[in-house]
């Protein structure tokens, strides 16, 4: 009788699975073919009924649509065509489509909050967010006491994707509560992250690789690329660990599964390598490291030496391809970007903006320029990647915030980040193992993103932030769930 009640929710859950994946990939072509306006409507029309109903296939939904679809535009060739759903509707509506599906599903959350009387999950970071966001308020009434627009103070140039992160981790608590449940959202994030990595194989050997390639197109270097978005290779990473989880904990232990979760490893690991970016490599190594505290010390010895064996060979040959045609010898073709004519210095490569940008926080330490502001460029120096004017983003998440908002806003910024791991730290082993895996691995999604929010621009990026909101979510919400009987 049980096994006949378990079959009946696998079939269940995997056609939950396939009709999301179905549904999130027709949005996302429908709105690049027709008015955001028209989609909006026909949408609220028609979902409406179902979702008020089962409100978390709502969550579901946007989850699958965050997997899919990369934020992409930069290192696209003009003669290529490319979606990019995360601007969709921001010309109509100021705020993009996808991402007033998020404040849906946040509204929804609360409604159910609110009709099932339902307590809130521990999370030691609620708190936070909500002093995040009073202070994110402060200063939008504080932009428009100055005469600054409404639209200027929400731009996703300031920190509006940090909120977005806030609610998403607040209505995944809320609508992901059972153990079924999680398993559902593991399904269908292991499936989705899959058959996208299968299509970037595919794509990767027989029609040029990522269209998103700035090496090829930038820097006129023959290589091709498997997703040039690091949110590619962040999700990569979380299923590649929780795979390798499965298969060293023996969790599931049939053949065909291990098969699976073995094509899982390759696929992933192929996707992360081959996008060549080196802030993924570097996050690979973060959450191998994490991976390695993870397991016993018997099993932590065998994945060191298999990884150590595999992975540094592999890399190094790899590399040759993505910095072997570069010029100049040893770090200098790692880093071209840094070693500006050969040589490093704040005001030439890379870090010209963080160095404008440092310049122009020096005059407002402590609250910062508000969301709306920017750093003056100096009128002797070139930015890199040829911005003019006011440069409105640092390739910094630390220094972004520090613009933005001030050590005020950075100190409630990376107190969040401290909570989350300080939690997971303190409590991962209160949990068993076969649900400690995929917290696990949503953790050491995390640590790979670390490189990016240092060097990266992901507070600027809607999808990347619903990711990070994502990996944070999960440990909380396994901690929070009670195994069914």
């Amino acid at each position: 009788m049980l096994q006949k009640i378990a079959l009946k929710l696998n079939h269940r859950t995997s056609l939950h699975t396939l009709i999301a994946i179905f549904l999130a990939i027709l949005f996302g072509y429908a709105i690049n073919a027709f008015p955001p306006f028209h989609i909006g409507l026909l949408l609220l029309f028609f979902t409406t009924p179902f979702f008020l109903v089962q409100p978390k296939f709502l969550l579901y939904f946007f989850i699958v649509i965050v997997l899919f679809f990369p934020n992409v535009g930069y290192g696209v060739s003009e003669q290529e065509s490319v979606l990019n759903i995360y601007w969709k509707g921001t010309g109509v509506f100021h705020f993009s489509i996808v991402n007033m599906l998020l404040w849906l599903v946040f509204i929804f959350a609360l409604f159910q909050k609110g009709l099932k009387k339902q307590e809130w999950g521990y999370c030691n970071l609620y708190k936070l967010f909500l002093l995040f966001n009073g202070l994110f308020m402060l200063f939008i009434l504080w932009g428009i006491g100055k005469g600054i627009s409404i639209w200027d103070a929400t731009s996703y140039y300031g920190v509006i994707n940090v909120t977005n992160m806030t609610l998403l981790v607040i209505a995944m608590l809320v609508f992901v509560n059972k153990e079924e449940e999680l398993d559902q959202l593991k399904l269908i994030f292991i499936v989705s992250v899959t058959v996208r990595g299968i299509w970037g194989i595919i794509r990767f050997f027989f029609f040029g690789g990522d269209p998103a390639n700035p090496y090829a197109t930038l820097e006129k270097i023959s290589v091709k690329v498997t997703f040039f978005d690091i949110g590619d290779s962040l999700i990569a990473c979380i299923a590649l660990f929780y795979a390798a989880w499965v298969l060293m904990n023996k969790h599931n232990g049939s053949s065909k599964k291990a098969t699976l979760f073995y094509l899982v490893v390759i696929i992933c690991l192929f996707n992360i390598v081959f996008s060549y970016r080196r802030t993924g490599w570097l996050g690979l190594v973060f959450a191998a490291l994490w991976f390695a505290t993870s397991v016993t010390k018997g099993k932590r010895l065998v994945f060191l030496a298999s990884a150590l064996s595999i992975f540094i060979p592999v890399l190094s040959i790899v590399s040759l391809g993505r910095f072997g045609l570069q010029k100049g010898e040893g770090v200098l073709r790692l880093f071209p970007d840094v070693f500006a004519r050969g040589s490093f210095n704040y005001t030439q490569g890379r870090f010209v903006e963080l160095y404008m940008a440092i310049k122009t926080i020096k005059n407002n330490l402590l609250f910062g320029v508000g969301p709306w502001g920017g750093y003056q460029q100096m009128s002797n120096i070139l930015i890199f990647g040829g911005f003019e004017g006011f440069g409105m983003f640092t390739h910094s998440a630390v220094i972004h915030m520090l613009l933005k908002m001030g050590v005020i806003g950075l100190l409630v910024f990376l107190a969040m980040f401290i909570g989350y791991a300080y939690f997971w730290i303190t409590k991962r082993y209160t949990l068993s193992s076969g649900t400690r895996g995929f917290a696990e691995a949503s953790f050491a999604g995390f640590l790979f993103f670390v490189p990016d929010m240092l060097l990266g621009t992901p507070i600027i990026e809607f999808r990347h932030m619903a990711l990070l909101g994502f990996c944070i979510a999960i440990p909380y919400i396994s901690y929070n769930i009670k195994p069914s009987s």
